[in-house]
């Protein structure tokens, strides 16, 4: 579910990610962002509620139901933050439904209405649910590169995230870091990034949107050139 890359690294300039950076509160931008949003449609039609939840800045998750992308302990650190800080905004799960077991654990947490689960979403409305997020929460056990962290900073999205290679690697000085495995510790460290002032909120946007467009196409084939380099030197001197 990874955006285009020309998206990505924010050269279409005309893409909502752009607007988001160029005025990312203008009442035109934001109506726009959730006009798109409103015609999602979250698991169990409950429009109303949906409204709601993206009437404000909510936690968003990108991502699906594979071991590794640990959606259980997403739901958990998400039950912690909300026992920490009961007004903590919604979280919406962008990706494959929920499973059964995770559908089982936000009803055990009582975090019905507060956990959204919207699928097959384009890159528009992708762009869109990024822009509108108070942050990404993206507590992936392991990743072979991280996209949506990436994809978040290009849009003008603070994130949060494990403190694990990749994502540790993606993010920089500019993500927030959590142990995966460790719930109420990361639920401490989402309310701090939300409780941040204006300033810090600005400052670490800007920081994600300058960091993210050093991901451009050289740099990373530049990147990917000398992994591969280095890997065939290592089997040249193994040999």
């Amino acid at each position: 579910m990874s955006l285009s890359f020309r998206k990505l690294i924010g050269l279409d300039r005309s893409s909502e990610s752009a607007a988001a950076r160029d005025d990312r509160n203008s009442s035109e931008t934001v109506r726009s962002i959730v006009d798109r949003l409103e015609r999602l449609e979250p698991a169990g039609g409950d429009a109303a509620a949906w409204r709601r939840a993206i009437s404000a800045p909510y936690l968003l998750h990108v991502g699906g139901n594979q071991w590794y992308k640990n959606r259980a302990g997403l739901i958990e650190s998400y039950a912690a933050l909300v026992a920490r800080m009961p007004a903590a905004p919604p979280l919406v799960v962008v990706g494959k439904p929920l499973t059964r077991e995770l559908s089982a654990a936000i009803e055990a947490h009582s975090l019905q209405g507060r956990v959204f689960s919207v699928a097959a979403v384009c890159d528009d409305e992708l762009v869109a649910a990024y822009s509108r997020a108070a942050l990404l929460f993206f507590p992936s056990l392991v990743e072979g590169f991280g996209w949506p962290v990436l994809e978040a900073m290009a849009c003008g999205c603070r994130v949060v995230t494990s403190n694990r290679l990749p994502m540790s690697e993606v993010g920089g000085s500019v993500a927030s870091f959590v142990d995966p495995a460790a719930p109420r510790d990361a639920a401490a460290v989402l309310e701090s990034v939300l409780g941040e002032p204006a300033t810090e909120r600005d400052r670490r946007l800007q920081d994600g949107i300058a960091r993210a467009a050093t991901f451009n196409s050289r740099a990373m084939a530049r990147a990917y050139l000398s992994i591969y380099t280095d890997a065939a030197a290592r089997r040249r001197r193994a040999a």
